[in-house]
């Protein structure tokens, strides 16, 4: 399988849309530049075709005038609903993303206690023993989420020396 026909994976995505938000981003500043040129266009044709009833060819101008409005701001909308369409998927990627790390953390912790505390037991004894160990295992849990919480907080409270805060917490 090349490289071009493989699936993307992961953050992958985020990159491409994010890739994607630029170009488009990119486009509408310059299709947005372009604004004085197809104003100054529509001035001069304009000009041109003031008291100018008689002459060959102004019905055509004009259609032609009426089209370019109508395409220029066709286009401006759909480059911009483009750009904030695009901007919406990267943050909604953004947001899963962040979702799947925390249930693929979450998800290790349980793997990872499951393999401490080996299969659930049918026996009455088994089952006490394993409830004891969850116990503790909660209880150690809830202390290091109490003090990843403490050092979180005191360095939001004191942003100006995170050096200090790194140290005390330790």
């Amino acid at each position: 399988m090349n490289s071009s026909s493989r699936p993307l994976h992961g953050y992958n995505y985020v990159f491409v849309l994010l890739f994607l938000f630029l170009l488009t981003k990119v486009f509408h500043e310059q299709l947005v530049s372009k604004e004085p040129v197809v104003s100054n266009l529509k001035t001069k044709a304009a000009d041109l075709m003031e008291n100018k009833e008689q002459v060959a060819g102004l019905k055509d101008v004009k259609r032609q005038l009426r089209t370019l409005e109508k395409r220029w701001t066709s286009l401006k909308e759909i480059s911009d609903d483009r750009r904030r369409s695009l901007e919406n998927l990267v943050d909604d990627l953004k947001d899963f993303r962040e979702g799947h790390d925390n249930l693929a953390a979450w998800l290790a912790q349980k793997e990872k206690m499951m393999t401490v505390l080996g299969p659930v037991a049918t026996e009455p004894s088994m089952v006490n023993n394993q409830l004891q160990q969850v116990k503790v295992c909660i209880y150690f849990m809830r202390k290091i989420t109490r003090l990843g919480f403490c050092h979180l907080a005191l360095k939001q409270m004191t942003p100006s020396c995170p050096k200090t805060c790194d140290t005390q917490s330790t």
